[in-house]
């Protein structure tokens, strides 16, 4: 009997087969993964005021002016959010998804002023925390795409 003519022979066949990195690219590849860690990145500055490295954006380029407070939108000076109308955060995205990462950018330039000049390129990224969640998130989307190329 030749076992690698059997389902269980092929099953294996395809285990040996399973690449990490051409998993973690087709993980990344998901919508719902992208959304999901953009969402991580845009919350972490409109709630925790924080950049990619947990420091608060009002440490790095100060809080906000007295007019943008006047606006009455803002909950205090030190409460820096970057979040005016949306666009900013709506502007975010994954790029460049390889076997060693992805990128997070944005359309950063606001009124011809580049916030990235004032609180720093660390506004796209995620705090180490922000990154534990997003493992959790995909834990499950891993386990489906390797039963899927198991019994392929």
């Amino acid at each position: 009997m030749n076992f690698e003519q059997t389902d269980i022979g092929r099953m294996l066949k395809n285990i040996k087969l399973l690449s990490a990195t051409d998993i973690f690219v087709s993980v990344m590849r998901q919508r719902e993964v992208q959304e999901f860690i953009v969402k991580l990145n845009t919350d972490q500055l409109r709630w925790e005021f924080v950049n990619s490295e947990g420091k608060l954006l009002s440490d790095i380029g100060g809080g906000y002016s007295n007019f943008t407070l006047s606006l009455g939108q803002k909950s205090g000076r030190f409460d820096v959010d970057l979040y005016d109308t949306g666009e900013f955060h709506e502007s975010f995205r994954i790029e460049n998804i390889s076997a060693t990462g992805f990128d997070i950018n944005s359309d950063s330039v606001k009124d011809g002023v580049d916030l990235k000049d004032r609180w720093g390129k660390e506004i796209e990224g995620l705090t180490f925390e922000s990154v534990q969640k997003a493992a959790e998130f995909m834990l499950n989307l891993y386990f489906e795409d390797i039963l899927i190329k198991i019994a392929a």
